[in-house]
């Protein structure tokens, strides 16, 4: 891998995080401090929020299914039909 990623899964057996940023404090009324981390905080449009340990979250903005091409997490949102409450895991 040329850079850090991160390995996890949602609906499928696994996937890898390239690209993450910390979160705004800008966050839904649902944010981090009430969220387990990996749960999903928010999923529309191009925005997917991961709520972390600490009362933190993560944008995440490209994601890659095993030996498939990264996408950006728009794409990931509409072809897995992610939504806000479900969770990300290892």
């Amino acid at each position: 891998q040329p850079c850090p990623t991160a390995p996890t899964s949602y609906k499928a057996p696994r996937h890898i995080l390239w690209r993450a940023v910390p979160a705004d404090e800008s966050l839904p009324t649902a944010g981090p401090a009430s969220a387990e981390a990996g749960e999903i905080i928010s999923a529309r449009g191009g925005e997917l929020i991961v709520a972390c340990g600490g009362a933190s979250a993560l944008r995440l903005s490209e994601i890659q299914f095993e030996g498939k091409q990264r996408m950006p997490a728009r794409d990931f949102i509409n072809g897995m039909r992610v939504a806000a409450g479900g969770r990300l895991g290892t």
